[in-house]
């Protein structure tokens, strides 16, 4: 562990160490390790930005048709060669990929994930860090305790000061800036967490309506062979998915949330047809030589959980910036100058 981005130490790296050969790119760590470095910015007081870097991203950049003809015509490297293509798209009715017209370059530019400003204050510019990113900031915390983790009842990934996660942490998400000194927040990034918690007496009286219907689909399952299930379950797909699910019999994307809504919508007046429909898009594993009783047992608990949303049957607790990380099984929605943060 070491104090490498502090602001101390970044300005003493920028005024005695020179920067890659031909780049304005400064190393982090071990100079070797060129996709670790910083940028220098300035902000509007005049003051040196540390732009903390690890690797570089591809951007889509248009281009007509007229030069894309002349770099193939003129440039031999394969390099740049490699940077240009042609549109294509999927021909759904001649099963074939067809050029659309439209040409692209690959433009490479630095992947930024926090600027260190002069009040040695850090702000973090990603929504979403990775599991190399969070070893690369872990790696180079300024506390000798501090690390970054993803955690589901967290709400995502945070920066915790103790492995016992007892002590404080800190929610990370796009825009959140404080001081690496005293973890003191800056105040665009003060927030509130909203958390769910499963209020039973609404819970119970909200499933009262989905006792028949299961009991019902529990029966139909009951009588039916592997064979029949499977054969119900594909026409029901078809009949509302069409060649989209008979291809490739699973659902994907938008196609699975689609099948949830309309489960949701039929339950009470189809429950085979919204089993089957949770089924496929909740991926439940069915064996070949599973009962089909099996099914509804795998997917019970899935289901439960996404009737307790449907439904809402949720009271909330929200907990400020000064209270302890909090945590939950239901989500926790974060709220920072009125809106929602995604994590």
């Amino acid at each position: 562990m070491n104090n490498y981005f502090k602001y101390v130490h970044l300005s003493e790296i920028a005024d005695n160490i020179p920067p890659f050969r031909g780049t304005n790119r400064y190393p982090v760590e071990n100079r070797r390790h060129t996709y670790k470095y910083f940028t220098i910015d300035t902000d509007t007081d005049g003051q040196r930005v540390f732009n903390i870097g690890y690797g570089h991203i591809h951007h889509k950049k248009m281009i007509t048709g007229e030069e894309y003809k002349n770099i193939v015509a003129n440039t031999k490297s394969k390099r740049e060669l490699n940077k240009i293509h042609e549109e294509h798209e999927w021909d759904e009715v001649n099963r074939k990929h067809v050029h659309t017209g439209n040409y692209y370059r690959y433009i490479k530019q630095d992947r930024i994930l926090a600027k260190v400003r002069a009040d040695n204050t850090i702000e973090f510019t990603e929504a979403y860090y990775g599991q190399g990113d969070r070893y690369f900031l872990s790696g180079n915390s300024w506390t000798t305790k501090g690390y970054f983790s993803t955690s589901v009842r967290h709400g995502g990934i945070s920066y915790f000061l103790s492995n016992t996660r007892r002590q404080r942490g800190l929610p990370i998400f796009k825009g959140m800036r404080f001081n690496m000194s005293t973890l003191e927040l800056h105040p665009d990034s003060k927030y509130i967490f909203k958390r769910r918690v499963v209020n039973r007496k609404k819970a119970k009286e909200a499933f009262k309506k989905y006792e028949q219907p299961f009991t019902l689909a529990k029966t139909m399952l009951g009588a039916m062979t592997g064979e029949v299930f499977r054969d119900d379950m594909d026409n029901v797909l078809i009949e509302h998915f069409g060649k989209e699910y008979s291809e490739h019999k699973q659902l994907y994307g938008e196609h699975r949330i689609k099948a949830m809504e309309i489960a949701d919508s039929i339950i009470l007046d189809k429950p085979l047809d919204a089993i089957y429909l949770y089924v496929k898009s909740m991926s439940v594993r069915f064996y070949s030589n599973d009962k089909p009783i099996q099914a509804f047992n795998y997917l019970r608990p899935r289901l439960k959980q996404h009737l307790y949303y449907v439904n809402d049957v949720f009271d909330y607790e929200e907990y400020d910036h000064t209270h302890p990380l909090p945590t939950s099984s239901w989500d926790m929605d974060l709220i920072v100058n009125g809106k929602i943060i995604i994590r």
